[in-house]
């Protein structure tokens, strides 16, 4: 914008001076001027207004033609594009995606010559008026002829600098309506936007509670969670359980930090009792006390070093540490039995690329979650992509996290590992419908948690015997222990 301002500048100087001159030579020709921009400034503006239009109701048609491209040449979806024949599919929704745009372009077209047909005869029209003007200035001796010839240059001087004006403000608007786009954007962030301060933690951190949280996700048709109050302490394991929708993700992420309730309070409280609320938290303290591995975390296109690394993004990288957290998620073997060890690219179609199967992902973003070493850990479904020795493991590093003092939010469909859990938080529809230990809720006859650990032994042949029920985490799991 501020070249194109610059250009803009330029040639408004240069049909000022034009003016000045034709104003001079009769007060009529200036007049007769103004008649000739008019019409293509008005064409410049209502095109770029089209075209904006345009680019701003067809964004999604484009980002669409993008996907399928990604999904065309990204090797994750090979499998499918080949066996499924979804590559014709694919292939087929482009060409027609591709049709749509370029009818587009064929409407965006005609209404451009349309609306340039239309200036330019206006501004035809006011040259030919002008010209008529200046004839008639000399014919009726209004003018002398050489003053005439003068009228001449500074006329077919300022029409072609007229064209480039147009052109340049034609493009500066345009560029214009894209910046407020920018600005309404960037005012909404701000508004949006997480505290960069605010009240310090207490030092150290015991547990985190809820009370009587409630959270609706913006343009949802209700609450994803209705009044919750759970607590989560250090050296504990907590865990959620319930139905798919049941608002057990939307309550890790308030426990994180990354969403606040609509309604209710989420307390940090520390040692001494003191506490703190989330909303007056100094956020970034809030965040350096999580770790986080979701159920879809991110694959990052980069070394396998450089995606263990990340879990502590704002801090050098120590080597020492994330073989480490690798050795503790296991896959310190895999990763250094790469081609080219830890600066092996993990994500195909680069160099040095290598493809991992989901559970060595699994592994991968276990480590990563090691590597940051936080004293709340959240974690959605870590084991859903592991065999079962490796489910084990995984599970039995979670323990001994809690053991170490950390507290530990597990988010699974597994039951057989809640069973081992110090606290079971049971949400249905949003809302905590049941809670205790598993011991605690396996005697609530007709309960949710009940029913639901039933219907997962069933499917092993395992029905629970009566007063049988395990202790809750009294022992470690093993690789021998019969549960479902």
């Amino acid at each position: 914008m501020l070249r194109l301002s610059v250009g803009v500048g330029n040639v408004v100087i240069g049909m000022a001076a034009a003016a000045v001159v034709l104003a001079s030579l009769h007060w009529a020709l200036l007049p007769m001027l103004l008649a000739i921009a008019l019409p293509k400034g008005w064409g410049a503006v209502r095109s770029a207004r089209r075209d904006y239009l345009s680019r701003m109701n067809w964004v999604d048609h484009r980002r669409a033609i993008a996907s399928l491209l990604a999904y065309l040449t990204r090797p994750h979806a090979a499998g499918e594009l080949r066996v499924h024949a979804a590559g014709t599919k694919l292939l087929s929704s482009y060409e027609e995606m591709s049709r749509q745009t370029e009818a587009e372009q064929r409407r965006l077209a005609r209404a451009q010559a349309s609306t340039d047909l239309a200036a330019g005869a206006f501004a035809g029209a006011a040259s030919l008026a002008c010209y008529g003007m200046l004839w008639w200035l000399l014919s009726t001796g209004g003018l002398p002829l050489a003053v005439g010839g003068t009228a001449v240059i500074a006329i077919r001087t300022s029409t072609a600098r007229l064209t480039s004006l147009v052109q340049q403000v034609n493009r500066l608007y345009e560029e214009l309506l894209f910046l407020t786009d920018t600005e309404d954007a960037i005012k909404v962030a701000g508004e949006n936007a997480i505290p960069l301060a605010g009240v310090p933690l207490p030092a150290p951190v015991r547990e985190v509670r809820t009370e009587g949280v409630s959270f609706t996700y913006p343009g949802a048709d209700g609450p994803s969670l209705k009044r919750v109050s759970v607590c989560v302490p250090r050296g504990k394991v907590t865990a959620l359980v319930g139905a798919n929708g049941s608002g057990k993700t939307t309550l890790t992420k308030v426990l994180a930090g990354l969403l606040l309730p609509a309604e209710g309070e989420v307390w940090w409280v520390g040692e001494s009792g003191e506490r703190v609320a989330l909303r007056e938290a100094d956020r970034a303290q809030v965040f350096a006390e999580v770790g986080l591995l979701a159920q879809d975390f991110p694959r990052w296109e980069m070394t396998a070093a450089a995606n263990v690394a990340i879990g502590a993004g704002d801090r050098p990288r120590d080597m020492d540490r994330v073989r480490q957290a690798a050795d503790e998620a296991d896959v310190l073997e895999l990763v250094e039995g790469l081609p080219h060890g830890w600066d092996s690219i993990v994500f195909k179609g680069y160099e040095r690329g290598v493809q991992l199967s989901g559970g060595q992902w699994q592994k991968l973003g276990s480590a990563r979650t090691r590597y940051r070493r936080a004293p709340f850990l959240l974690v959605d479904e870590p084991t859903s992509a592991l065999d079962p020795h490796a489910e084990i493991a995984a599970f039995e590093g979670l323990w001994s996290l809690a053991e170490e003092g950390h507290a530990v939010v597990l988010v699974t469909h597994r039951l057989a590992a809640t069973m081992h859990a110090d606290h079971i938080y049971v949400l249905d529809q949003g809302s905590i419908v049941e809670d205790g230990t598993h011991e605690d809720l396996m005697s609530r006859a007709g309960g949710l948690y009940q029913g639901m650990f039933t219907a997962q032994a069933a499917q092993y042949g395992i029905a629970p015997a009566p007063g049988g029920v395990p202790s809750p985490r009294g022992a470690r799991l093993s690789g021998h222990e019969t549960a479902p």
